[in-house]
């Protein structure tokens, strides 16, 4: 039997509901109230169904709407202790995030107990009209703040615009700075072809980041991942 325009618009509304636990668990990611995030074992039953297999793509896109009022990544408790493990292995005593946006990433790393800074910016319309920045954000340039940070071991950059700050913020950085990128690969929306043609080959491997890589949650049809570069 073949499906009316109603059947579609109906499905189209089903998909759209999500549950009043599932929107519990995205609030309290973004409440500063909250002391821990979200763990995988409350996340990967929503993350895993989503696929296109199953028929749930259209669920993955509108969990994702949640998310992006905010930011791009479904930080989770793993993850951020994986993080936490990473630096504290490593001898990373601090970072600094670039293109931070509305700071959620280093306002969790904070509650962890993690020593870093939150740079933007903040020209990026969709939160500049919001106000959605968390006051730990300084307002400054990317590569303003690589310059400024010269002892900085390691700089964090998530879901970066696709135009050439990437790679700006890739030049202005000082011979074994470590650059932690959060985003897809080449041909994806974030950065630019000259950003991953200028990290080719300085893959940086630190312990930690294998279990950093495991404990990242990603949206279906999204292709993002936590990757290191050792700037030569």
């Amino acid at each position: 039997m073949m499906r009316t325009e109603s059947d579609i618009l109906l499905e189209f509304e089903k998909e759209r509901e999500l549950s009043p636990e599932l929107i519990e668990i995205i609030e309290r990611t973004f409440d500063t109230k909250s002391e821990l995030l979200p763990s995988r074992t409350l996340l990967d039953p929503y993350f895993k169904q989503l696929n296109v297999k199953n028929g749930s793509y259209l669920k993955s896109f509108y969990i994702r709407e949640h998310y992006l009022k905010h930011c791009f990544v479904a930080y989770n408790h793993e993850f951020m202790k994986s993080l936490s493990i990473l630096m504290k292995a490593n001898g990373i005593e601090s970072a600094v995030e670039l293109c931070a946006g509305t700071g959620w990433l280093s306002h969790w790393m904070q509650k962890y107990g993690l020593d870093v800074k939150a740079t933007d910016n903040k020209s990026w319309s969709k939160y500049k009209k919001s106000n959605n920045f968390l006051p730990l954000v300084k307002k400054q340039d990317a590569v303003k703040a690589v310059k400024a940070n010269r002892k900085t071991k390691l700089f964090i950059l998530s879901w970066p615009y696709m135009d050439e700050v990437a790679t700006r913020i890739w030049k202005a950085m000082r011979p074994g700075q470590i650059l932690l990128y959060i985003g897809e690969g080449h041909g994806g929306c974030t950065a630019s072809d000259s950003f991953f043609r200028a990290v080719e080959g300085h893959e940086k491997y630190l312990l930690g980041i294998t279990e950093l890589d495991d404990n990242f949650l990603r949206f279906s049809g999204i292709h993002d991942r936590p990757q290191l570069y050792r700037k030569p």
